[in-house]
């Protein structure tokens, strides 16, 4: 999360998070250190400051969840990542997700990472309760969000690949009819209320 004099930003992981705090920073100063995690829920957030959502407009940036799992996967399958979480065990769980089938089987989210949530965890979590919920496959949106509350920056697109795999759907190409059903499952709550499909 980033807290301005007027804004809070929620970050969900892998869905432009690290580029929406970049332009706060540059913008405006603000504050991104709590004693919760960065990507804790809004709920938890309200839970913990409720003096310090007074008065702010909440804002978070969602994701196709088909392609954000993708982003997941090749964000957490890289040996730097692996020992960071997992120390010198990290060979026995680099292993065992060689593939992204396998990684949607056997991976074990560490605990106390991402706010206690996990890579199946759905960004309706997080935007539970959010005033204003912006895709990140429509970056004119929130272009003008920050526009009207002064913000004279743009989206970066930092992480990213130089073309988006939204925007060419590279993403499909690790699915096949066994891991798609996996994904429509665990998030058909994203699915649903954002209007995505695959």
């Amino acid at each position: 999360m980033f807290l301005t004099d007027s804004l809070l930003f929620i970050h969900i992981p892998k869905s432009a998070g690290t580029s929406v705090v970049s332009v706060l920073e540059n913008s405006t100063g603000g504050k991104k250190n709590f004693s919760i995690d960065p990507h804790s829920t809004f709920d938890v957030f309200k839970k913990h400051y409720p003096n310090l959502v007074l008065n702010k407009k909440v804002f978070c940036v969602v994701r196709n969840p088909f392609c954000r799992f993708v982003s997941i996967y090749r964000f957490i399958n890289r040996d730097f990542k692996l020992k960071k979480w997992f120390g010198h065990n990290y060979l026995d769980i680099k292993v065992k997700i060689k593939t992204f089938e396998e990684f949607i089987n056997n991976f074990i989210f560490p605990e106390t990472v991402w706010g206690d949530q996990n890579h199946f965890s759905p960004q309706t979590l997080w935007a539970n309760n959010i005033q204003y919920i912006f895709k990140l496959e429509s970056p004119k949106q929130l272009n003008k969000f920050f526009k009207e509350n002064e913000i004279n920056l743009e989206l970066p697109l930092t992480n990213n690949r130089e073309i988006p795999s939204h925007t060419n759907y590279m993403y499909r190409k690790y699915y096949n009819s066994y891991t798609k059903k996996i994904i429509e499952d665990k998030f058909k709550s994203d699915l649903e209320a954002f209007n995505y499909d695959f």
